[in-house]
């Protein structure tokens, strides 16, 4: 396993968060997003926006995927950053990453 992943694993137990091959699906997902508020640190965003995407190339069985866009501001020519959070498509969500 990869030195980082097993401090990140070793960190969270140590919080008390229960290991996620003891875990179902539903109860990782309950799990993550409970404790997750307590690594946000939300700055004000000017501009945000949910939507759907067409999701056809991915390997996530679902036709669609949810996404969040944030923007300083309202302006359409800015650069783009997409960033696909950990999970392995079970666990987290828009919600669980706000604060990334």
């Amino acid at each position: 396993m990869d030195p980082q992943v097993e401090e990140l694993l070793r960190e969270l137990a140590e919080l008390g968060w229960p290991a996620l091959e003891d875990c179902t699906p539903s109860e990782a997902r309950r799990n993550l997003a409970s404790r997750i508020d307590s690594f946000s640190v939300i700055e004000d965003i000017a501009f945000t926006r949910d939507g759907i995407a067409p999701a056809e190339e991915l390997p996530v069985g679902l036709p669609s995927i949810s996404y969040r866009e944030y923007r300083p501001n309202d302006n359409p020519v800015l650069p783009a950053l997409v960033y696909f959070h950990g999970g392995g498509w079970v666990i987290g969500d828009l919600d669980t990453h706000e604060g990334v």
